[in-house]
């Protein structure tokens, strides 16, 4: 019993010293406009790669 409440108390402590409004920093999102929207999508195009892989080629697989 007096370990749960060790670790309640040990929860509780924590919870209160996680304040944004003593000096934390919230998050805030950012806005994103048409042009960095295009620039960000062109990105994502780029760095995908698409293989196409066919099964059953090649010698069968065996382990060692």
């Amino acid at each position: 019993m007096l370990k749960r409440a060790l670790i309640l108390l040990i929860f509780a402590l924590t919870q209160t010293g996680c304040s944004i409004g003593e000096g934390g920093d919230a998050y805030e999102p950012v806005l994103l406009t048409d042009e960095s929207r295009q620039g960000l999508e062109q990105d994502k195009r780029e760095s995908l790669s698409i293989e196409d892989i066919r099964l059953g080629d090649g010698p069968l697989a065996a382990w060692g």
